[in-house]
């Protein structure tokens, strides 16, 4: 599963698009492996057949999801700004 190769590879970012099946799950891995290795993500990119959820839909069970405002920022925001050398 996705949190086992979180858990193993400490130096692997994911995206939140991974994290379809709502805020309760989001929650679970933030809990797991930290708000720090987790980027916002949409999938915007695949074959329209194959999108699960929106990119509004991504933010809303974002901001939805029972964690802290400083992992929301993290996640919308900070880690994609670190990543690219922004922050």
């Amino acid at each position: 599963s996705v949190l086992d190769l979180a858990q193993r590879t400490e130096n692997i970012l994911f995206d939140t698009a991974v994290f379809f099946s709502g805020p309760t799950f989001l929650k679970s891995v933030v809990d797991t492996i930290g708000s720090h290795r987790l980027m916002f993500g949409s999938d915007v990119y695949a074959e329209p057949s194959q999108v699960i959820a929106t990119a509004p839909v991504l933010l809303d069970m974002i901001r939805q999801a029972d964690i802290s405002e400083q992992d929301k920022a993290n996640i919308l925001r900070l880690n994609a700004k670190h990543l690219f050398g922004l922050a």
